[in-house]
């Protein structure tokens, strides 16, 4: 929706969505540490670039958004990284597009499309905490779900409806 809409807008929200999480201090701290704006600023922001444009474009569910998503999970493996800074990630994706549609947008969003924009990117987070069960073996999914759910707080929990 936002892509055919709102194209322009949800590029620039999506933007400073990124910058805002680059502020945060463990995010930031660990991209020093990597020197990723170091030495690579521009790939790293254009890396970044396509693969959320290939999850909105084409939908996280498709064999590109799927890709996207692994490709995603694959970078981000390597590191420690605290579960709630993904969830803190997660949350300017969801909420920086509406904030900027109601600052900046040639029309504002009814009710309905922050919905959608909600659940869309809600969906991408449980898509990418399915996928971090799927490398598991199959057997083994049912458990692991349940398990997962214990190293997030109620906060989390409650937000994101698990």
């Amino acid at each position: 929706m936002q892509g055919y809409k709102f194209p322009w807008d949800t590029i620039q929200a999506l933007e400073v969505a990124l910058i805002r999480t680059y502020c945060l201090p463990s995010i930031s701290k660990l991209l020093n540490k990597t020197r990723a704006f170091i030495h690579r600023a521009q790939k790293r922001y254009e890396d970044t670039s396509i693969m959320l444009t290939e999850i909105v474009k084409w939908g996280f569910e498709s064999e590109r958004g799927r890709e996207a998503l692994q490709k995603i999970n694959s970078i981000h493996r390597r590191f420690q990284i605290d579960n709630a800074d993904f969830f803190y990630v997660l949350s300017t994706l969801i909420y920086e597009p509406i904030h900027w549609n109601q600052r900046f947008g040639w029309q504002l969003m009814c009710e309905n499309e922050k919905l959608v924009t909600f659940y869309f990117w809600l969906q991408v987070g449980e898509a990418t905490h399915d996928l971090f069960i799927s490398w598991f073996p199959k057997w083994m999914e049912k458990p692991l779900k349940p398990i997962t759910y214990t190293l997030l707080d109620d906060t989390i929990l409650d937000a994101f409806g698990f």
